[in-house]
């Protein structure tokens, strides 16, 4: 084996979990080219000839502990198989959180109901199969106190130093689902969704209490549960009671993950809700609730019911005890080493047959002019965003044909959604931000500016604009178009194969990475909190002057985005309901089907900074017409 240069990296960003590079994708503009010099040719032959063999890449965002599975913890040949076969590391230490992860591979088992001896499946376990498409990691333990505090900088357990012996290697406790986030957020991490949590501790069985030394299957013998949990019957100390352990303390399972039954519960991703008898793929949970799901059981409960594999329980997510901890997950990006362009983990001669029939110029969009195929490293200053955009295998700038308007691409990824208060200012009440992970399974293109007064005359023929230069403003035709609506952006989109981007979406593009009331900008890498630095990326109340500017003007975000704070509100496709926000689908959100008014956000001239925060929300009749209103075009590859 050995370890070689790739185009893809495995990124973690704060926020962002990227998704995979697809052959598919690839071919579409230049597979093959494997250098990114916008030709297939000799270079990339030499390239792909001097890799030749098996390959392996390393994560970027953790340490290879141990490549292949250790036959003595995942004693299941066919699922070391599995595992090998992914391509991806067995275990690995996450880098930003001191985490250690097993890889789970993408796989089918039969979700819901299975009995103990001693207990008989409640009515919300419904059997049902389940097909999981992606490798995930998963923490071989829980979450200990030293983990978070390390991170969080304090410790919210209950069982903590310096009562009696305990130390910090117990799961931390006492913990909110609504408390971790951040957590997972600033280190680029996740909650496995639920039924990734009972795959992950079922591995291979389909019995109540997964495998341990002696019962390789499984066993449904509540007796027998001891040996793999700490729970009421053998948690007791003197004087404390029933406590948590130290993680790790009982058998691991056939994939080597430890305490998933017992020691703490654990919270999922998803909201709690039944489930049905049908076949699913990759399913998510419900997209809205009140409580969350969490499994495992834990040190206080009595017998072995909540231990087992499909035990459900909901709790909701401000609900903190100390018996409520968590493990963390990841998704793995597929990437490319260099010359294994069908990402079968090899390079060889289907790689070079896929090389030699791309042989010659890259071809870009058929609907757009390429201006930079690969991002400039002075505008996308972080790396990481950098490799993601690279790994799509698409160009990074594009000035679309039809309207002239310069699109950036924006990569596909992972993003906390919702609130982001300022110093200044708290988030709007109730469930209008409530925060929420979205993930955009697929990359797709957003305009660098706003529409230009300019784009807007060019396709649509008059300019409904105040802040041109017959009512005084030079320069006009470079500032954005104002006074359109909802309605008339649908009119300038349907001539040039445009659309607005939904509000998940502009969100993201906003974020940029950041998880910051406002976003980055020189000197403020990970964005800012303060409202007294907004001037530098947008024009608003306290800078603007009663009037738009000349687009781009301001610094922009990490994407390489300018205006996305002020100058103009901007048009989403959205439907605006309060109550979709939080509970929509979790991936690719399209917003509500239905609605009287639309979304629109970013800020303008006219208002202040609380206005201007990445997760601020406005809506209006999409038939007004104002001079604060513009937007900026999207478009999908």
């Amino acid at each position: 084996m050995k370890n070689i240069n790739f185009v893809g990296l495995f990124v973690s960003v704060a926020a962002l979990s990227f998704g995979p590079l697809t052959p598919d994708v690839h071919a579409q503009y230049c597979q093959g080219d494997l250098n990114l010099d916008g030709v297939a040719d000799g270079a990339d032959l030499a390239m792909l000839l001097g890799n030749w063999g098996q390959c392996q890449v390393a994560p970027s965002w953790a340490t290879v502990l141990e490549w292949a599975p250790d036959a003595s913890i995942v004693t299941d040949a066919t699922l070391r198989d599995a595992i090998t076969a992914s391509g991806f590391p067995w275990r690995v230490r996450d880098n930003a959180s001191n985490v250690e992860m097993v890889l789970i591979p993408a796989g089918n088992f039969t979700m819901g109901c299975s009995p103990s001896v001693s207990n008989p499946c409640s009515s919300d376990e419904v059997t049902h199969q389940v097909t999981l498409t992606k490798a995930f990691y998963i923490g071989r333990y829980e979450v200990t106190q030293a983990q978070w505090l390390a991170e969080m900088g304090s410790n919210p357990s209950y069982f903590k130093p310096p009562l009696h012996t305990f130390d910090t290697n117990r799961p931390v406790e006492n913990i909110s689902w609504n408390t971790i986030q951040p957590f997972c957020t600033q280190n680029g991490l996740r909650l496995p969704t639920e039924a990734e949590w009972e795959y992950a501790y079922r591995a291979g069985t389909t019995t109540a209490f997964h495998s341990s030394s002696g019962y390789p299957s499984g066993t449904n013998d509540d007796t027998l549960l001891g040996a793999i949990a700490w729970y009421s019957s053998n948690s007791v100390v003197p004087t404390y009671g029933s406590v948590t352990h130290a993680v790790g303390g009982k058998a691991a399972n056939k994939f080597g993950v430890y305490d998933m039954a017992g020691n703490v519960e654990e919270w999922c991703q998803d909201w709690w809700g039944a489930y049905g008898s049908a076949s699913v793929t990759d399913p998510q949970g419900t997209s809205f609730g009140f409580v969350r799901a969490i499994r495992g059981g834990s040190f206080g409960v009595g017998g072995g019911n909540n231990c087992r594999s499909s035990r459900r329980n909901p709790a909701t997510p401000d609900e903190a005890t100390n018996a409520h901890g968590f493990r963390v997950a990841k998704t793995p990006i597929a990437v490319q080493c260099q010359g294994d362009i069908n990402l079968d983990h090899n390079v060889d001669g289907a790689d070079l047959a896929i090389l030699l029939g791309k042989w010659g110029a890259c071809q870009g969009p058929s609907w757009g002019t390429v201006l930079e195929w690969v991002p400039d490293a002075a505008v996308v200053t972080n790396v990481g965003m950098r490799n993601a955009i690279v790994a799509t295998g698409m160009p990074w700038r594009v000035r679309d044909n039809s309207s002239n308007v310069e699109l950036l691409q924006v990569p596909p990824g992972t993003f906390m959604m919702g609130c982001s208060p300022s110093n200044a200012f708290t988030c709007q009440a109730g469930s209008v931000e409530a925060p929420h992970q979205i993930t955009l399974s697929k990359a797709f293109y957003i305009g660098r500016y706003e529409v230009t007064q300019a784009q807007w005359l060019a396709t649509m023929g008059s300019n409904p604009s105040h802040f041109t230069l017959a009512n005084g403003y030079p320069g006009s035709m470079d500032r954005p178009v104002d006074m359109i609506s909802w309605n008339m952006t649908q009119d300038f989109t349907a001539a040039t194969g445009l659309r607005l981007p939904t509000e998940a979406e502009w969100e993201y593009a906003y974020r940029a990475g950041t998880t910051t009331a406002f976003h980055s900008f020189p000197g403020y890498p990970n964005g800012t909190n303060d409202d007294t630095l907004l001037g530098n990326i947008a024009w608003y109340v306290d800078n603007a002057g009663v009037q738009t500017h000349v687009v781009g003007s301001a610094f922009a975000n990490g994407l390489g985005l300018s205006d996305m704070s002020g100058n103009l509100w901007e048009w989403c496709q959205d439907w605006y309901q309060s109550s979709y926000y939080g509970a929509s689908p979790l991936t690719d959100p399209p917003g509500p089907t239905t609605g009287t008014t639309r979304v629109s956000r970013g800020g303008g001239l006219l208002y202040n900074s609380y206005n201007c925060r990445s997760s601020r929300r406005i809506d209006y009749p999409p038939a007004a017409a104002e001079y604060t209103f513009g937007f900026r075009a999207a478009r999908n590859p």
